[in-house]
């Protein structure tokens, strides 16, 4: 019997393990958004009531409105990695460009560094928030540098007000980040936990199946078997491996099967085997088996599970002990024999 394969049962299973796939990801990065959005409404609010004529910083602030925008946009779509792309490498660049612009290392932008590390580590990932905050650490000294030799353009004057905000802002924004980001790492620790207690029970529950099923099976001498013909390796059950004379190893390969054959049933096994291989045909054979010093008698039966194209690839059996069923069927027989004999010759007698 043939049972076909599906294709996607056969493929590695991918672990998830990238944070941009989490459900709070998306919520962080929906609350980052909002807060850039609220904290440069709050700048162009007071830039205007404190600083009406410095349009350069007007206009720079609605440049991370844009990239806010732009980070919604691509989330409301389901593009998450452009989204942290958009959004991290956006804001960066932007306090960059407005810190080359804007006092250098005395800018009030330049405090929106850590929050986007922050951002950045908990999206992608620790590597690539070391990566950035390096980044940063030499974009900084070279800002130290551009100011020290007097390179860096004319900035103008920050009123105290305006930077109380800047700073106000980014202060609670941090605090709403970090706290968010603790809570859902700790939502997380806690469905690892319940996965892991029903992990535990459904082994337990598994290992108390499988204790039954090699009892049944050390009752009925019969043991399973499963040979994956890809890889050449055969597992067997406690049974099966007590049939074949194998204490601990549970495993082996069509080769050590075959030199448990006993050598005058290897051909016949071999040709069954072939036969089954060629068209995929069940196995139903009898052999014999040599264990240590000793020969048994099995029957082994076998149904394979084959590829859309017909070529086997693991092959489902089992191995039955049937020593003393062969034994007896041959003293039976013997019996029979021994007892046409006697008939025989009783018959000869009475004719003479």
């Amino acid at each position: 019997m043939t049972t076909p394969v599906n294709p996607r049962l056969a493929e590695p299973s991918t672990s998830i393990d990238n944070p941009l796939l989490w459900e709070p990801s998306i919520s962080f990065l929906k609350i980052g958004i909002v807060f850039i959005l609220i904290g440069i409404t709050a700048f162009e609010i007071f830039l205007f009531m404190f600083a009406p004529a410095q349009t350069g910083r007007a206009l720079a602030g609605l440049v991370l409105v844009l990239i806010a925008l732009a980070a919604w946009f691509m989330l409301s779509h389901g593009r998450i990695q452009a989204t942290v792309a958009v959004l991290g490498l956006g804001t960066w660049g932007y306090v960059t460009v407005i810190s080359i612009f804007f006092v250098g290392v005395n800018g009030t932008s330049i405090i929106i560094y850590p929050l986007t590390i922050l951002l950045i580590g908990w999206l992608v990932s620790t590597q690539t928030a070391v990566v950035v905050a390096v980044l940063t650490t030499v974009v900084t000294l070279g800002l130290v540098a551009a100011e020290l030799w007097g390179i860096l353009p004319a900035a103008p004057p920050t009123p105290l007000m305006m930077r109380w905000v800047v700073q106000a802002s980014v202060f609670l924004c941090t605090g709403v980040l970090i706290t968010f980001i603790v809570r859902s790492y700790c939502n997380r620790l806690t469905e690892v936990r319940k996965l892991g207690d029903e992990l535990a029970q459904r082994t337990a529950e598994l290992q108390l199946i499988e204790a039954n099923l090699n009892r049944a099976q050390a009752v009925a001498n019969v043991g399973s078997w499963v040979y994956d013909l890809r890889a050449d390796k055969i597992t067997l059950s406690e049974e099966a491996c007590r049939i074949f004379g194998l204490r601990k190893r549970k495993t082996g390969s069509f080769k050590s099967y075959r030199m448990c054959v006993h050598p005058e049933d290897r051909d016949a096994a071999d040709c069954s085997w072939r036969g089954a291989l060629k068209g995929g045909a069940a196995i139903d054979i009898e052999h014999r088996i040599v264990v240590g010093q000793s020969m048994r008698w099995v029957r082994q039966r076998a149904e394979f599970e084959c590829d859309a194209d017909g070529k086997p690839l693991r092959a489902i059996g089992t191995t039955q002990d049937i020593t003393e069923r062969t034994t007896l069927e041959a003293q039976l027989r013997e019996s029979q024999k021994m007892e046409a004999l006697g008939t025989l010759a009783g018959g000869h007698r009475a004719r003479f």
